[in-house]
């Protein structure tokens, strides 16, 4: 018994035997739960290019891709359902007629809303330790839903201060910084032990020089597209690392917060 997607006959193709029986259930629920037992977990992520020159033919071809024939073909195609309306049972496989029981019984559904996929995200490594701890009988399903909370938690108080930082690694973030920086130190001792002796030797040795103009012309093209394709995007990226942003929801500055936290906190 494993927690999966819809995805997983897909991509397990080839690989599950022919008499084997897949069988596919809903997340268990309980007695005194207030949510629909039926209710689906979805995902899906969709990009919207707002500011282009043919919005008309953009919200077109949206619509032809999210039509009921191209998904009837993505279906059929992939054995995957997808969120679209009439998709006939008869082009899923054998071995989703599961999944396509549970879609039909769904009224609802649930997922991640607009801004949470990078706290949604934070929840995969601990939700993969204990599933791994429970799975192998480490740890009982009481302690797995405490380890599940907990984790939850955390990620609950960094939604409220995003700059919150949990040192956890304090020895091992610390001899890495000190590394980087005693690196950069020696880079540039080097540098300038070398330029002293070039200073001392320029007098006793002949050196031809290219003027300016030759050094643009040979020099200036690499030049131009090193700063264009390595630098600017650095800078950008480096700018971007200096924000809090998830790509859909406002961009605010954050410092040297996230530096701190791949350092000193990170899981």
């Amino acid at each position: 018994m494993i927690t999966t997607g819809s995805w997983f006959v897909n991509e397990m193709k080839g690989k599950i035997p022919k008499d084997f029986d897949l069988g596919t259930f809903n997340f268990p629920v309980f007695e005194d739960g207030v949510g629909d037992p039926d209710a689906l977990r979805i995902f899906s992520t969709y990009y919207f290019i707002t500011t282009n020159r043919y919005p008309r033919q953009t919200v077109d071809f949206f619509r032809y891709l999210t039509s009921r024939e191209r998904a009837t073909a993505f279906s059929k195609m992939l054995d995957s359902p997808t969120a679209i309306r009439g998709v006939p049972d008869t082009v899923y496989g054998p071995l989703m007629h599961d999944v396509v029981r549970m879609v039909e019984q769904s009224k609802t559904s649930f997922g991640n809303p607009p801004g949470s996929i990078g706290y949604a995200i934070k929840m995969d490594q601990p939700m993969t330790d204990a599933r791994y701890k429970l799975l192998m009988g480490q740890i009982t399903p009481e302690q797995y839903g405490d380890m599940l909370e907990k984790a939850a938690e955390e990620v609950r108080t960094e939604i409220a201060n995003p700059d919150l930082l949990r040192i956890r690694h304090p020895w091992a973030g610390s001899a890495l910084l000190m590394t980087v920086v005693g690196i950069l130190v020696y880079a540039l001792y080097t540098q300038y032990r070398q330029a002293q002796r070039r200073k001392i030797f320029s007098g006793t040795t002949s050196t031809l020089r290219m003027n300016w103009c030759n050094a643009i012309i040979f020099v200036g093209p690499a030049l131009l597209l090193y700063l264009l394709f390595v630098v600017k995007p650095g800078v950008e990226a480096f700018g971007w690392a200096l924000t809090h942003w998830d790509g859909i929801t406002e961009r605010r500055f954050a410092g040297l917060v996230h530096f701190k936290k791949l350092l000193f906190g990170w899981h």
